[in-house]
């Protein structure tokens, strides 16, 4: 028998199939269906192991198509978009019969479905001067194209004559009329100023009140809506994300609700089984069965990081699905989806290789290093968790780069540690990507304090200046407890003009001191129900100052009933004890 793979943390929360961790690549998988962004790629550049994966799939000659939910490349574009990042360094470009896009769909359902002489208002985005969906659009359907009116901008005047001709068709068959009048998005979320067909001039070059009214006033009058996807937002390096065509595209399901609910069209994934379930995904297995694929969709396995797109478009076709953690979505948010279940999830695709791939394969280890048989939605409780449970189970992994150590001199060290504060209040703050959302304990402060005080310390003494501590303190979003309003003031006593100098223990303390006045802050009408005081209400906010600082777990935390007197060790994640100066690497 083989041995027993090795043990995960991460498997005890995991429903096991007969007590076994399961590959699924090697589980009847005939052929695949993958998304990019947060599956293969981050911005930040490839995710670790996605070259490898595609190897594999080359290697072992899988049928394969990325499956994009862009609104603003084709095919050809998403190719050009590999090649620049250096990405997938295989020996010749991505073929573009193995890419789709959700731009790509779009067009062809409006190549069959806006009839003859329609009238077509698109707010577009990408790169400016491209506009690539023109483009598709002509390839699609050139002669139908060229008998619409379509604009990228109107005038207030002709924005109300668009809004009565859509209003026409509606009260002509109340019910059955076909749309005369469209509004189609083509963007990944930001829009940029595509030439208006007709005039020449630039389209809309930003989300401005004026075209948001001038869609509003066609949409409530019977327009059809026809969007990419919606996928709510697009990730950055920073970790602060951008607004997506998801954001918007609820913007006018909105406002056309209850009676033009059903004239809202999605042609990526995650959309209805007439539009992006034909359109997209339905057309991908026919790009899979030009390769060669002749099996059943339950043989095809799609791979993506969203439950809203990407598993949602396997589950409506009857595919095998499989949750990535490497970009939007984790395993914690599945009972927020109850109808969009994963089969399998993952911590990337990286974990989908056989196990004789993987030795060499990456550059480090993986935390997850087996792919797991989600639990079915019975195994799941019958509320969501909340928010604040999933807040505080947060994995090491989701902050970039370890902080750097040893002295770093100069204006670039010192910007980097005041970045890595930054990151670590933001990583923390996240209530949208799995990076910030995995299982396992946050990434204690403490590496990040140490990174911005080596930064900003003097070679010779050691210490950094009391400045330095409120800068620390606005980087992590601190407001209150300033140094000059504690015992650290920000110029020298009587007759010793030279600002003081703080050392790293005495740094950590300040940190330390302000993060307990915004935690009082925080839980005013508890502290007012049940005041902290006392041996108690003291050890559970130190037990909390040490799960920020170092990421201790709750159960590592001692417990209130120990005398204050004699405190119970604190444990690191490696579970030896350790004292509290020892803890503190002071």
């Amino acid at each position: 028998a083989p041995p027993p793979p090795p043990f995960s943390p991460c498997a005890a929360e995991f429903a096991r199939e007969g007590g076994e961790l399961v590959d699924p690549v090697l589980s009847g998988v005939k052929a695949l269906l993958i998304d990019l962004d947060g599956t293969m790629y981050s911005p930040s550049g490839p995710i670790p192991g996605a070259d490898e994966f595609y190897g594999y799939l080359l290697r072992q000659r899988l049928p394969y198509v990325f499956l994009s939910n862009t609104g603003a490349k084709g095919a050809h574009g998403v190719q050009a978009k590999l090649a620049k990042n250096g990405f997938l360094l295989q020996a010749a470009p991505v073929p573009t019969d193995n890419i789709y896009t959700a731009a790509q769909a779009q067009c062809a359902y409006m190549a069959d479905h806006i009839p003859h002489h329609a009238r077509v208002f698109v707010i577009a985005g990408g790169v400016e001067g491209e506009d690539a969906w023109w483009m598709e659009l002509l390839t699609a359907a050139a002669e139908r194209v060229a008998t619409w009116e379509l604009r990228t901008r109107l005038t207030e005047g002709e924005a109300k004559e668009w809004a009565a001709i859509a209003g026409a068709a509606i009260a002509a068959a109340p019910g059955e009329g076909r749309p005369k009048v469209f509004v189609v998005l083509f963007t990944d979320g930001s829009i940029s100023s595509s030439v208006d067909p007709k005039t020449n001039e630039r389209g809309y070059a930003d989300w401005s009140f004026d075209v948001i009214k001038k869609a509003t006033w066609l949409l409530t009058h019977g327009a059809e809506f026809v969007c990419t996807a919606e996928d709510a937002f697009n990730p950055t390096k920073e970790g602060l994300p951008l607004p997506g065509p998801g954001m918007f595209s609820a913007m006018f399901r909105k406002v056309t609700w209850p009676l033009g609910r059903h004239r809202h069209r999605v042609l990526g994934k995650g959309g209805g089984a007439a539009e992006g379930g034909k359109y997209m995904v339905g057309h991908a297995i026919e790009m899979l069965r030009l390769q060669g694929f002749d099996g059943e969709p339950h043989e095809i396995l799609i791979v993506g990081d969203r439950f809203d797109t990407d598993i949602r478009a396997g589950v409506g076709a009857g595919l095998r699905t499989c949750l990535v953690e490497s970009g939007c979505h984790s395993k914690d948010l599945q009972t927020f989806y109850p109808t969009d279940h994963a089969d399998f999830v993952a911590s990337s695709v990286a974990d989908l290789l056989p196990p004789e791939w993987r030795g060499g394969a990456l550059d480090r280890p993986l935390a997850r290093p087996w792919v797991h048989r989600n639990a079915s939605m019975d195994d799941f409780s019958a509320s969501p968790p909340s928010l604040a449970t999933i807040a505080s189970s947060r994995d090491s992994s989701c902050a970039d780069d370890a902080a750097p150590s040893g002295n770093l001199l100069g204006r670039a060290g010192a910007v980097r540690g005041e970045k890595s504060l930054r990151e670590w209040t933001l990583s923390r703050g996240d209530l949208v990507h799995a990076a910030s959302m995995r299982l396992g304990a946050h990434e204690p402060l403490i590496g990040p304090l140490r990174a911005f005080f080596e930064a900003k310390e003097h070679a010779a003494t050691g210490t950094i200046a009391a400045e330095d501590v409120t800068v620390a303190l606005k980087e992590l979003g601190l407001s209150r407890g300033l140094p000059d309003e504690a015992g650290i003031p920000l110029r020298g006593g009587r007759g010793d003009p030279a600002p003081p100098r703080v050392s790293f223990r005495d740094f950590v303390a300040e940190v330390t001191r302000v993060f307990s006045l915004e935690a009082t802050e925080w839980s005013l009408p508890q502290a007012a129900a049940s005041p902290p005081g006392g041996a108690a209400g003291r050890r559970r906010k130190s037990c909390e100052q040490a799960r920020i600082l170092y990421g201790l777990r709750d159960d590592d935390a001692p417990k209130a009933a120990q005398p204050l007197s004699a405190p119970g060790p604190c444990r690191v994640r490696s579970g030896r004890a350790r004292s509290s100066s020892d803890v503190l690497g002071l």
